[in-house]
């Protein structure tokens, strides 16, 4: 047993105090002169007895009063480990896990929750004394050190914490927890605590499905004490931008482009008339309000036009509110100056059609620049000069061209194939198509050059970037080629009809590798085929395909947060060396590439802060990505106590509202369970019988008494 106020005890002393009035007050007794012996038979011996019993009942009763409430007040607390007051003596061993994650730059009457977290763990300054080994974990992905080893001293340990800024990462406790676990366990002091300072976040627990739970088994409970720290904002006022997206996959130069904007109310007030901005290139090109219900989402939809060619950055932004992180999300888009187009045929005869329809008859059409190859041509290293790779009646993919057309959809380029009357399909099935994840052709229908036998074109996809914009109404009508000749396609879930035949058949397909897009058609612009080639849709067909293809975009609906890491393989670079990559800060830390799936590329992982990175080879730019803080991170929904313990195993959760009782709470869980609530019961029951015994014991004495006198007179 140990106690949290020892010098109170220094009370114990009025213990005494019941004992000398007794004997002070004790009277003597006095010489009556009886005038009989008989009336010594009078008196009640028996009562006198029990009275005096009761007198030192009462002694012993008042004794213990005074004992208990001197023990109350000194805080006694009771532990196994401390039972003989060992805890108190031996030093501790301390994980401090503060948290830095988004969701705690709240702002709260000017100052940050992060700087809320870092006051509460300076007043724990009197709790550690000298030679108390101190560490420190930040609970976000990867659970780094604050710093190196242990600390020996608090004043040390304040120092470096108050240099700590928070972060844009998301949160991850599970890491952190286990971390702290295994510190401890190496550790030797008697006492073991962690020290979680933090908003708790749901967000930051959400792969306990994956783990055996809880955290902290059972005899690592006994020997370790989590004391938690919620540190939050009961009421906050927060829009953030939960995704952008760029809605055309199809962008050239001068022409007008579409970008979308989640905004979620996040807070919990009604958010009125808030406004919202995009940026291209470092100029604003557009605004809007928006106004949101707490909990409800929102999509804004910008229209701009690209002025330059090449790279572009961009970024939306919402005006100030409790969390600054969120309110600006980037993206970036390539306007590309020129498609880069090669045929690979058997003969030119086999791709006429299409180089005609590809042929520069406009502005926009000049972009695309044609160049044909034969298969004996095709080299690994050719293929890193286009963009699409159109194959037309490829009798054989052997195993150079599957590598070839293979590096390039890994460096998120694109591939178009059509069939042809050469081709031999089970080869295609067996090497090419599983090894690329294509749509297995199955069999042909109809028959070459007769034209007793043709389908036409039915339903397509109208929102498919091929088609966005280009009909003016919503069910555009377009004479349609007649086909009749076609192969037919084996789909698997991944797979994306763009385009039917009125039977129900594919017409035109998409599938994806990787980074990289694979269209298929189902017929030939031959022809023995079809007189797809003789159609008004041909041509604008062909060029969408084509810019699709090329178009470097992703739109799968992921995006890169702070902390991912970029992966991915770049084009048109033979020498690897001095790759440098500039972070949104604008400093540059070089990157070396490494081999992966038989694909170079390069990866960088210190995504520490939302914005944009470039890729540079010394002064040229190669590629750029836009990182984004995690719209998780700005979702405020908080883990209970009763959640902590269900996942942790233990937890001591403490009000941080009034921390001027914080230390002497935390020594109660550090040497045990206060007792100072069972004494002072104690002492008050003690008090309510004393009270009745005094009652009680008043009439017998006065009767007492009483006889004496009478008798005497």
């Amino acid at each position: 047993m140990t106690f949290l106020n020892p010098f109170v005890l220094f009370g114990l002393f009025a213990a005494a105090i019941p004992i000398i009035i007794h004997f002070l007050t004790r009277q003597k007794a006095k010489e009556i002169p009886f005038s009989s012996l008989r009336f010594l038979k009078l008196l009640e011996n028996q009562q006198i007895r029990r009275l005096r019993w009761k007198q030192i009942l009462l002694l012993i009763i008042r004794t213990m009063i005074i004992l208990f409430i001197v023990l109350a007040f000194a805080r006694p607390t009771l532990k196994s480990k401390n039972f003989w007051g060992v805890g108190s003596k031996a030093n501790t061993a301390a994980v401090l896990i503060l948290d830095n994650s988004m969701s705690m730059s709240v702002e709260e009457n000017g100052i940050l929750l992060f700087d809320r977290a870092k006051q509460i763990f300076f007043d724990l300054d009197e709790i550690f004394s000298a030679g108390d080994e101190i560490y420190g974990i930040s609970p976000i992905p990867g659970a780094p050190l604050i710093f190196e080893g242990p600390r020996y001293n608090f004043s040390t340990v304040k120092k470096i914490v108050q240099k700590m800024v928070v972060s844009q990462q998301e949160t991850d406790f599970i890491p952190a927890i286990l971390e702290a676990k295994k510190i401890l366990s190496d550790a030797h002091p008697a006492n073991k605590e962690i020290y979680l300072i933090s908003d708790l976040q749901t967000f930051g627990w959400r792969d306990t499905a994956k783990i055996t739970l809880p955290l902290l088994p059972e005899n690592t409970q006994k020997k370790t004490n989590l004391i938690v720290l919620p540190v939050q904002k009961k009421r906050v006022s927060n829009l953030s931008i939960a995704k952008i997206s760029i809605a055309n996959q199809i962008i050239e130069k001068g022409k007008v482009m579409e970008i979308s904007a989640v905004v979620k109310n996040t807070g919990s007030e009604r958010a009125k008339n808030r406004l919202l901005q995009i940026f291209l290139d470092g100029k604003r090109v557009g605004q809007a309000t928006i106004s949101l219900d707490a909990g409800d989402l929102k999509t804004v939809n910008f229209k701009i036009v690209p002025e330059k060619v090449g790279f572009a950055t961009g970024s939306v932004l919402l005006e100030d509110d409790d969390v600054f992180a969120d309110n600006r999300a980037y993206f970036t888009f390539v306007t590309p100056e020129q498609v880069r187009v090669v045929f690979i045929a058997p003969s030119e005869n086999d791709v006429r059609f299409l180089k005609l329809a590809l042929s520069p008859t406009s502005e926009s059409q000049s972009r695309i620049k044609t160049t044909y190859l034969s298969p004996q041509q095709v080299t690994f290293n050719a293929m890193k000069n286009f963009d699409v790779i159109i194959l037309a009646n490829i009798r054989r993919a052997d195993r150079n061209l599957l590598n070839a057309v293979k590096s390039h959809l890994q460096n998120g380029k694109g591939v178009i194939l059509f069939p042809g009357s050469d081709m031999d399909l089970r080869q295609f099935n067996d090497n090419f198509n599983r090894e690329l994840s294509l749509p297995e052709f199955t069999e042909t229908e109809g028959k070459l050059g007769r034209k007793d036998f043709f389908i036409s074109l039915g339903k397509f996809d109208a929102d498919h970037p091929i088609f966005a914009g280009v009909f003016e109404k919503k069910k555009p009508t377009f004479l349609s080629p007649a086909f009749n000749f076609l192969v037919k396609f084996r789909l698997q879930p991944q797979h994306n009809v763009i385009m039917n035949f009125s039977n129900g058949d594919p017409f035109l397909v998409e599938s994806r590798f990787e980074s990289g897009k694979f269209l298929l058609f189902a017929s030939a612009a031959d022809p023995g085929w079809s007189d797809l080639f003789l159609k008004g849709i041909f041509v604008p067909l062909m060029h969408r395909a084509v810019m699709y293809a090329a178009n470097t975009t992703r739109e799968d609906g992921k995006q890169l947060f702070v902390g991912d890491r970029i992966s991915a393989s770049i084009a048109n670079v033979s020498n690897f060396s001095d790759l440098e990559m500039e972070t949104p800060d604008g400093t540059r830390k070089k990157v070396i590439p490494v081999i992966d799936n038989g694909a170079l590329k390069v990866r960088f992982s210190e995504t520490n802060g939302a914005g944009i990175y470039r890729l540079y080879q010394k002064d040229n730019l190669l590629a750029v990505w836009a990182v984004n803080c995690n719209p998780e991170e700005s979702e405020f929904n908080y883990f209970s106590e009763s959640q902590l313990k269900k996942t942790i195993g233990t937890a001591e959760m403490m009000s941080t509202d009034d921390v001027s009782f914080l230390a002497e709470k935390i020594r109660a869980v550090r040497y045990g369970r206060e007792l100072w609530k069972l004494f002072a019961a104690v002492a008050f029951i003690l008090l309510l019988i004393e009270m009745w015994l005094s009652r009680e014991s008043e009439a017998p004495e006065e009767k007492t008494k009483g006889a004496i006198f009478e008798r005497n007179r």
